[in-house]
């Protein structure tokens, strides 16, 4: 891969991500219920060119009394699901 086209690819990323950032912003501003805003959240940062190899992912929230519960997730097979639904 030459010198110019790695520049390239890595401006597209850098595109890309920015994009993403700001439909996060504008989604963080809509009246959609706050559940529904972190699925769709994870949906488009999974939706990224260069993360879809991956294509799964979570998110989880902070209870304050070192356990994080997972809120969202896209992809994830049901056994993980389950073990991972609360972590302590």
């Amino acid at each position: 891969i030459t010198e110019r086209k790695k520049i390239e690819e890595a401006r597209d990323n850098q595109l890309l991500s920015q994009e993403v950032s700001s439909r996060l912003l504008a989604l963080s501003h809509s009246e959609d219920k706050l559940m529904d805003v972190l699925q769709k959240s994870i949906e488009i940062i999974l939706d990224l060119p260069f993360l879809k190899a991956i294509s799964k992912g979570a998110i989880f929230i902070n209870n304050n009394d070192g356990t994080l519960d997972m809120v969202s997730q896209k992809g994830l097979a049901k056994p993980l699901l389950k073990s991972c639904e609360k972590i302590i």
